[in-house]
Parts: structure tokens; C-alpha cells; sequence
């Protein structure tokens, strides 16, 4: 699986739905987005074992804010991990880099409001 797919399955896992990656659609109006946005330079062992670094942005939004801060929130927990495997891939790490950002109402349909955060992983074998 991908570093996207993962994502996914761990927030599906907390309960959350309507989960998309990539883009943010016009519709529903509850919805998670989680976007690939690089990543940091891999890590490498004396061993030679390399451990990928990829990083991501989760965008909540929904019909009020305080729907999309509690959303956000979950997200966030969901989306804290160590040690563990999800769909094949091990992860030594998952974790927030930064707090809740309010990004205010969206443009596209007054009153749905977003919330968002950045994730780093660490990818091993």
C-alpha cells in the first residue's frame, strides 16, 4: 500500500469518514483531506537500512467549526503512533508536527469551516 492509503486506513480506523486524498472536492461538506507534501531526506543506518520520511497535511472541513475542530482532533490522536504496522508497512513512528491551524470559513460555500495539521512519518523495515 501507499504512504496516502495508510493514512486512510488509520483514520477510517478512528471512526472518521468521507476521507479523500490529494484534492479537496467542491462536495460534501463534511470531508478529510490528507495531501502528500514531500518529506524529509532518508534516513540511513550503518547497515545500510534506509528510513523513509514522508510528511502530509490533513485539512478538515466541515459544516461548523466546532464539528471540524473535534474531527481535527480525532484525526490528530488517530494519526499519533509508534511501532506499529498498517497495511503491510512497518512505521517506527507517525506523529503531528505542528497544532490545530483554524483555517477559517471556506471560500466555495459560506460556513463550512477547515481545520488543519502537518504529519512526518518514519518508514522501516
Amino acid at each position: 500500500m501507499t504512504f496516502p492509503a495508510d493514512l486512510k486506513t488509520l483514520l477510517t480506523g478512528a471512526g472518521l469518514s468521507n476521507i479523500v486524498n490529494g484534492q479537496l472536492p467542491h462536495s460534501p461538506d463534511d470531508v478529510i483531506m490528507t495531501r502528500v507534501t514531500g518529506g524529509f531526506e532518508a534516513l540511513e543506518t550503518h547497515d545500510s537500512v534506509v528510513y523513509e520520511r514522508p510528511t502530509a497535511q490533513v485539512l478538515v472541513r466541515a459544516s461548523t467549526f466546532a464539528i471540524a475542530w473535534s474531527r481535527a482532533l480525532t484525526a490528530q490522536a488517530a494519526l499519533r503512533k509508534r511501532n506499529f504496522v498498517v497495511n503491510g508497512t512497518r512505521y517506527l513512528s507517525l506523529k503531528p508536527t505542528d497544532g490545530l491551524v483554524d483555517l477559517g470559513k471556506d471560500s466555495q460555500k459560506p460556513g463550512r469551516h477547515e481545520v488543519s495539521f502537518n504529519i512526518t512519518a518514519v518508514m522501516g523495515v
